[in-house]
């Protein structure tokens, strides 16, 4: 199959599959996307605040996690409003969870810098990596099941 072929079949599937979603679902993708930039902010925010703590003192670390942890909130408190169809509410049921344990996970990390516990921030710091990593597979599954990018 030609390089043109190709891309012609793959652009045949893709609007199969953005075809395949119901009005409830398109609509769904709609409000979803509208809440994707905020998303994306705070996702890198967290990226760039785990990074950089090991180069922090424990009172910037508190500071850093606790400013960083009301950007994840506010940026993820609206997808509990959102109303997902059927096919997507169980997809969407964990990933409210996860944001939720990782804003939870973001403020002990906060709390550990508070505290001067090393040991407290080694926990905190595992269960964000592991809460924030399964929700990123939710997310994914998400953005494949509505067609976004």
């Amino acid at each position: 199959m030609g390089g043109r072929s190709r891309w012609v079949a793959l652009a045949v599937v893709i609007v199969a599959a953005i075809a395949a979603l119901s009005p409830a679902e398109q609509a769904f993708k709609t409000r979803f996307a509208k809440l994707r930039p905020a998303l994306n902010a705070a996702t890198n925010a967290v990226i760039r605040d785990v990074h950089n703590s090991s180069h922090e003192t424990d009172a910037q670390v508190a500071t850093v996690f606790t400013a960083v942890a009301r950007q994840w909130s506010a940026a993820t408190r609206p997808l509990s409003a959102l109303k997902a169809p059927a096919p997507e509410a169980k997809i969407v049921s964990e990933i409210v969870h996860l944001a939720g344990a990782v804003e939870i996970d973001l403020l002990a990390a906060a709390q550990s810098g508070r505290t001067h516990s090393a040991a407290d921030a080694k926990q905190a710091g595992l269960l964000l990596a592991h809460d924030f990593n399964a929700l990123g597979v939710w997310v994914g599954l998400l953005k494949k099941k509505l067609g976004l990018p």
